[in-house]
């Protein structure tokens, strides 16, 4: 299996995938709104961070937003061939940790998270103002 940057011809594909974890992210987070990146607003963003920021790095931290597999897909070591390569790619950029995000009833994406030694690091709460 070949994993690799996005590119912009990917951005269909991407796009998908994105709508489709927007859906399972609204179900954890009520100040999410369906269908943001479906807009062109929602749409120019993604682009960007696919083009420009597909991997974030400060302060010698990786942070890992989203991984993301189509249903088809799941279950045949893609989300673990993916977290390996992130891994692998920060830490030629001079990462020592790696920080990913988890909204705390997505047991999947924890269970995979720890099954590959990550630890429960920071919890976030937010508010609606």
């Amino acid at each position: 299996m070949i994993i690799r940057k996005a590119e912009e011809i990917d951005f269909k594909q991407v796009l998908d995938l994105q709508l489709e974890l927007e859906k399972t992210e609204c179900k954890f987070d009520s100040n999410l709104v369906e269908g943001c990146y479906d807009t062109n607003e929602g749409k120019r963003r993604l682009k960007n961070r696919i083009m420009d920021e597909a991997i974030w790095y400060k302060e010698k931290v990786g942070i890992l937003e989203h991984i993301c597999v189509g249903k088809e897909y799941r279950k045949k070591g893609i989300a673990m061939l993916l977290l390996k390569k992130f891994e692998e790619e920060i830490k030629k950029m001079g990462a020592k940790y790696i920080q990913i995000l988890a909204f705390p009833n997505n047991n999947p994406a924890i269970d995979l998270y720890k099954k590959y030694g990550y630890k429960e690091y920071s919890v976030y709460y937010s508010k609606k103002i």
